[in-house]
């Protein structure tokens, strides 16, 4: 009895912090759809520029934002029981991200225009525009860097919904100012500096918003002495090493062994990739809860609820990606000419998407171990781990295509059986650490 209340309880946490936040996500890929069509209509310079410009911002926020998990792993923690230590470390979050922020904005300004240049090949009035488009959104990524503070601030007290309305708002504003900069105000390539433009202040007025729904706390914070600043950027560094190896040189070096099957192989793959991608959304709001809930549940000393949490966030992140998944097979043909038109492309696609579907969905059991350890604090064992089984299986990898006998569903299932060894990790870890049994 104490356990099915203990589960109840569990799930009405878990999704009443992560459901606005998958809402919120989808929402986003919606307004990302939209306004790669706004952008679509302008050149091929301005799709050029955009996918460029995008791609690298997404990348540095991606990095130099995971830091802020710090936050929520500490401060919720102490967030019952020690405000002052709280405020501390939401002040020393707001100020190391600001800092970060305007650091970014300065290399962006000094170094974009080079990187262009040199390593693009980017030339005459296509350079001019990149870079002011580039200055432009280097704006953005200060206030993201701001907003990441105060999302996470409303994450650990689970008002989630304010996320929600504020990116909602924000997203509309977003597409209102572009659609108005693109088609009546700017002309020819300099339109899409009116994508930047619009990008730019709904993102300042969603900064305005969060100020506006924070404005207590801010107003607390600002009272406190930060002595956190040092502490967290020491603990954000297997976790900011982590994302560059796991998300980047990993993920880099597995395409380019897909690469060496054909572009078939790959295009189709990347299309897939992409499916899959969507089907995942839930997967990281779950693991965002796993961030807050399992300090919190910790600091109370509830150890069957910080046992129980991973198995449930895992349940409920698959069972979404099994809804999502079937919706997407049955709907095959329609999404894959979403996002290609080219024949060959569609039918390689289609032919391997369910496979892609299956052996990605081992993911799951990664990511939530992963979090789920990381929540305790074990960052360091948590990269060394995937270090070791990634290397190893980036060499079974290669030995094989030095055979000549890899393929798409071997490179497929090595991930898979990747994946679940680490989880399998993970996950002993973890229950290693929360010995109380569940009763």
């Amino acid at each position: 009895m104490e356990k099915n209340k203990a589960i109840l309880d569990i799930i009405r946490d878990v999704n009443s912090f992560s459901l606005p936040l998958i809402l919120n996500n989808f929402f986003n890929v919606l307004i990302s759809v939209i306004m790669a069509s706004i952008v679509g209509r302008i050149s091929v310079g301005a799709i050029i520029s955009t996918e460029i410009v995008d791609t690298l911002n997404y990348a540095i926020l991606g990095i130099a934002g995971v830091g802020t998990l710090v936050f929520n792993i500490e401060s919720s923690k102490v967030r019952d029981n020690n405000k002052m230590q709280f405020f501390d470390w939401f002040k020393s979050c707001m100020l190391v991200n600001t800092s970060i922020g305007l650091i970014i904005v300065i290399m962006v300004f000094l170094f974009s225009r080079i990187i262009f240049l040199k390593v693009y090949g980017i030339k005459g009035s296509n350079l001019e525009i990149i870079c002011n488009y580039s200055y432009l959104t280097s704006f953005s990524i200060l206030a993201n860097m701001v907003i990441f503070s105060f999302t996470n601030l409303l994450k650990v007290n689970k008002k989630t919904k304010h996320i929600l309305v504020a990116g909602f708002i924000g997203a509309i504003l977003q597409i209102t100012l572009s659609y108005i900069f693109v088609n009546y105000i700017l002309n020819g390539n300099q339109k899409v500096l009116g994508v930047g433009i619009g990008s730019t202040i709904s993102i300042y007025f969603q900064l305005f918003v969060y100020f506006v729904v924070l404005r207590k706390e801010i107003m607390t914070a600002a009272k406190i002495k930060s002595s956190k600043k040092m502490k967290m950027l020491i603990k954000s560094i297997p976790l900011v090493v982590q994302e560059v190896l796991e998300g980047s040189v990993f993920s880099v070096l597995v395409i380019t062994l897909i690469a060496r099957l054909g572009d078939s192989e790959l295009s189709a793959y990347s299309v897939s990739v992409k499916i899959v991608g969507i089907c995942l959304i839930p997967m990281y709001m779950y693991c965002n809860s796993l961030t807050v809930l399992v300090g919190e549940y910790t600091s109370k000393n509830k150890a069957m609820e910080a046992r129980l949490l991973p198995i449930i966030t895992t349940s409920l992140t698959f069972a979404f990606y099994f809804v999502l998944s079937i919706i997407l097979i049955i709907n095959k043909e329609f999404s894959i000419t979403a996002l290609t038109n080219i024949e060959d492309v569609q039918k390689n696609s289609i032919s391997i998407l369910a496979l892609v579907i299956i052996f990605s969905s081992f993911q799951i059991l990664f990511e939530n171990s992963k979090y789920s350890l990381q929540s305790l604090g074990k960052s360091t064992f948590v990269l060394r781990t995937t270090i070791i089984a990634n290397s190893c299986t980036l060499f079974i990898m290669l030995a094989i295509t030095y055979a000549k006998a890899l393929s798409l569903v071997l490179i497929l299932m090595l991930l898979a059986f990747n994946y679940s060894a680490i989880s399998v990790v993970f996950f002993r870890r973890y229950f290693g650490i929360i010995k109380e049994p569940v009763k």
